[in-house]
């Protein structure tokens, strides 16, 4: 595609064959599963949470992974069959006259989808946080169950409210794109009156580019995942640094303690 681009002697001739764009819809056809894998590991946990067994744990996130499997070859078939593959392009775009509508209706569903998990993911995290609260003594089998959720669910969360924030700014900029034309975008009651402005074709093509530029969370996640990951395992550090001072200080604490005993009783037996 940079050989097509780069070797145009005119800007009119920077075009590239659309058969090559295949790659590109397949990279897009991807991104739906993301969706659904949050959503396995938000019932993985709830599973936990509630004392499912690891059989069922591990059955309902291999079925939850066949889903997203197979979401993904259904939006990559449902949208991009129609899409033709002959003649020329200025760049691959996700968005094009053929599949824009179908794209934008999955982009609903996704954000949709990310917020009822955003909302159970958050519901999962506070329960297993007031179950650790409030019950100090509580089984320590199911305390360190519930402190494994609140561990994993900390770092999940985060990434899903990523998700959301991406596919909200998606879905309310294409949301007012569309606006002109309600009965394509039932959404605009709840983000369109925002964006009264945001319906011209200069918008729409900054849009299309933004859908053309790697996802943003698929590089804010990475990182998150790994500062998050860090900073615990420094914390498990720190806590069993700890263990092991307040452990020394009582072994000293005890020995000195039998010292003076001793030192007492040789005393008292030489003053006799």
């Amino acid at each position: 595609m940079l050989y097509y681009r780069y070797s145009a002697p005119t800007p009119c001739d920077m075009q590239i064959p659309r058969s090559y764009c295949i790659a590109r819809l397949l990279g897009s056809s991807v991104v739906p599963s993301f969706v659904v894998l949050n959503i396995a590991i938000t019932v993985q946990r709830a599973m936990a949470t509630f004392g499912a067994s690891r059989r069922r744990q591990m059955a309902a996130s291999r079925a939850l992974i066949g889903v997203s499997a197979l979401y993904a070859i259904g939006y990559g078939v449902y949208t991009y069959v129609p899409e033709p593959m002959d003649g020329y392009a200025t760049y691959c775009s996700a968005i094009t006259m053929f599949s824009g509508v179908r794209v934008i209706l999955n982009i609903y569903v996704m954000f949709a989808l990310d917020i009822f998990n955003v909302m159970g993911s958050f519901c999962l995290y506070k329960y297993n946080k007031h179950q650790l609260e409030s019950k100090p003594n509580y089984h320590l089998g199911r305390k360190y169950n519930h402190l494994v959720n609140v561990s994993v669910l900390s770092k999940s969360l985060f990434m899903q409210i990523i998700h959301t924030i991406v596919y909200f700014f998606l879905f309310g900029d294409l949301t007012g794109i569309q606006k002109s034309e309600p009965g394509k975008c039932v959404a605009y009651v709840i983000v369109g009156i925002a964006l009264k402005n945001s319906n011209s074709a200069k918008d729409y093509f900054v849009v299309n580019a933004l859908m053309n530029v790697f996802p943003y969370y698929a590089l804010v996640c990475p990182s998150v995942l790994t500062f998050l990951v860090r900073r615990e395992d420094v914390n498990k550090r720190t806590r069993v640094q700890e263990l092991i001072t307040m452990a020394s200080q009582s072994t000293t604490e005890y020995f000195k303690g039998l010292a003076k005993h001793w030192e007492t009783a040789e005393r008292a037996s030489a003053r006799a």
